[in-house]
């Protein structure tokens, strides 16, 4: 999948509502999504993870591999048994600087050993990216 490629939030959601209600029939399906929203998925595929671990708590981890799985197969996304869900959304976004920071900073702090000069000075900001 390319960058052009891309797929919208409104596409994600869709998917994972026909993978509920497939999974679990519409019933089912639809008191999930009262609990855990989809479009917290696509904003968001991290916490919504969470919030299916915190209502089913090992059950959750079916279900994720459901949606893993399902969204795999609806987007052409190569998935195995270790692909997160945010692994699985993140390779149907394109990859921007953007978003290369946020994984980063989501990552949190200790990852990256920061020179002396950044201690002195602070993080870089955009203009001193620029001056690299």
């Amino acid at each position: 999948m390319t960058a052009s490629e891309a797929v919208d939030d409104a596409r994600i959601v869709d998917a994972i509502r026909v993978i509920l209600a497939t999974g679990v029939g519409p019933a089912g399906g639809r008191a999930i999504e009262f609990y855990a929203d989809p479009r917290i998925a696509a904003a968001n595929p991290a916490e919504y993870a969470r919030t299916l671990q915190n209502i089913f708590g090992r059950g959750a981890g079916y279900l994720l591999m459901a949606i893993v799985s399902g969204l795999g197969k609806e987007f052409g996304v190569q998935v195995d048994e270790g692909t997160t869900l945010d692994q699985c959304i993140g390779a149907l976004r394109p990859r921007t600087i953007w978003s290369v920071r946020r994984l980063a900073a989501e990552a949190g702090p200790g990852k990256r050993k920061r020179s002396s000069a950044e201690k002195a000075v602070g993080p870089p900001c955009c203009s001193q990216l620029d001056d690299r």
